[in-house]
């Protein structure tokens, strides 16, 4: 589970979480699926990724294709370039597969 999101709990249209826990939408199972990312790859992501600002407020943690990210070892060399797109409200939007 990832842990970023700290408070109380929150109504999300018809949906009820934690503000620790991160809460996947349909769309991000879908790329995740199409994509070969699973929840221990995000967790990967948020923990040993770099994070920026994105559009819309959201939140991206990434892994960037660096010689210094190999270091982390063989899951972060097969997760360089990829991406995690979080909402404000903790809500993950979409993953993202950054080739060349």
């Amino acid at each position: 589970m990832v842990k970023r999101f700290s408070g109380p709990r929150k109504q999300i249209g018809h949906r009820t979480k934690s503000e620790n826990e991160l809460l996947f939408t349909h769309h991000a199972f879908q790329r995740m699926s199409e994509r070969t990312i699973s929840r221990h790859d995000i967790d990967f992501i948020i923990d040993k990724g770099m994070v920026r600002q994105g559009k819309n407020q959201h939140i991206v943690y990434y892994l960037p294709a660096s010689p210094f990210t190999r270091l982390l070892g063989k899951n972060a060399e097969r997760l360089m370039g990829c991406e995690v797109i979080i909402s404000r409200d903790g809500e993950l939007i979409t993953v993202l597969r950054k080739v060349g």
